[in-house]
């Protein structure tokens, strides 16, 4: 396929021709439009008109229907919600690379209007949401593509572009949208399991609430509740569903089971796995104590500040 273009660009006052290759017509799009923003003493918007003689592929109609405003963007200027991204961040479950990645991608596009995607821009988001990003988020990606839950549509700059599907979204929607588990004496598995855990409720502080309810990761979460379990009072090894039914009633937790059992697997080996009456439990090592410890009071401190 060859790499000729021709570019029109139109001002008030001059009218003029560019043609060459992908890279120039781009730099030249690129200069009349740096100055026709930095000739915009009005601050309105600025419209550009391209023209371009071919039909459109088909992801694009997807992509973009012809009844929104704003294609990409968000509006003017990108404002997130710090606080909505971490309670977003938070009903995704544990931390799954490929499903944290095509989360973001869902939130860029339904949230903040972002229809367009990159490792690029979801980066940025794991940024604002004080997450740690992946060392190679493109591993999870390729899972999302592989799975037909993101789509490459392309490059933008020499980077690679994706948009999400509407399998993606629906995945991401099952994750998030769950009624709130009942949380009823049925949830309990025995009456010792309620009587613990509506205790500790009981005893934990505002300034403890506050503490866990900072933290947006799960294994990190189950450090910390057995951390403070531990420290008033219960002191025998626990059923994963006692840290399920607390991380419910403390963070309004709307995700799967599933997601806090294998957050709990992640534990280990600052958690050991044992079994008591033939029931699988939980307790934290001498070592994870010390590092739930560290968790909270570090946790403590970045609030204080």
């Amino acid at each position: 396929m060859p790499d000729r273009w021709e570019l029109s660009v139109k001002f008030n006052d001059y009218e003029y021709q560019i043609k060459g290759n992908q890279k120039v017509v781009a730099q030249h799009m690129s200069l009349a439009m740096s100055h026709a923003k930095e000739a915009n003493h009005e601050k309105a918007p600025l419209p550009v008109e391209l023209t371009i003689k071919a039909d459109s592929p088909e992801y694009l109609k997807e992509l973009i229907p012809v009844t929104i405003d704003a294609v990409s963007g968000g509006g003017w200027e990108r404002s997130v919600d710090k606080k909505v991204l971490v309670e977003f961040v938070g009903q995704l479950g544990a931390r799954i690379e490929w499903v944290y990645a095509l989360g973001m991608g869902y939130f860029l596009t339904e949230v903040l209007k972002e229809n367009i995607l990159s490792a690029k821009n979801l980066r940025s988001l794991y940024r604002e949401a004080n997450i740690t990003t992946p060392q190679n988020i493109h591993l999870g990606i390729n899972q999302c593509v592989k799975k037909g839950y993101l789509k490459e549509i392309g490059k933008v700059d020499n980077v690679k572009t994706y948009m999400i599907t509407e399998d993606g979204k629906q995945f991401i929607e099952k994750q998030i949208n769950k009624e709130k588990p009942d949380i009823g004496e049925a949830i309990y598995e025995n009456n010792y399991q309620k009587d613990a855990i509506e205790d500790f409720l009981n005893q934990l502080t505002d300034e403890e609430y506050a503490v866990l309810r900072s933290s947006t990761d799960m294994t990190e979460r189950i450090l910390m509740l057995m951390f403070l379990m531990k420290s008033k009072g219960i002191d025998e090894p626990l059923r994963p569903n006692m840290i399920y039914v607390s991380i419910v009633k403390i963070f309004n937790y709307e995700g799967l089971k599933r997601s806090v059992h294998l957050g709990l697997s992640r534990t280990r080996p600052l958690t050991r796995k044992l079994k008591v009456r033939n029931q699988v439990h939980y307790e934290l090592t001498e070592d994870g104590f010390l590092q739930a410890e560290v968790y909270y009071d570090n946790l403590k401190q970045s609030i204080e500040e």
